[in-house]
């Protein structure tokens, strides 16, 4: 998902996405761990979708507290 897409978002389909993304990011982990996944992209990859989720989330946060 692009952070454009990401950015139209509402807060609560951002948080449900945050909460997926993270629960993603911990089976990859643990598929890396236990030696069924060999490559460590995805990891990082995911990683990045969660910061950039949390980038946003905050930055709507932001924009609510000014208005």
């Amino acid at each position: 998902m692009k952070t454009k897409e990401i950015r139209t978002k509402k807060i609560n389909e951002l948080k449900t996405l945050l909460e997926d993304t993270s629960k993603e990011f911990f089976k990859t982990k643990m598929q890396v761990v236990t030696g069924q996944l060999m490559t460590h992209r995805q990891l990082r990859e995911l990683r990045k979708r969660i910061a950039v989720i949390k980038t946003v989330i905050r930055e709507k946060e932001i924009s609510d507290e000014r208005s």
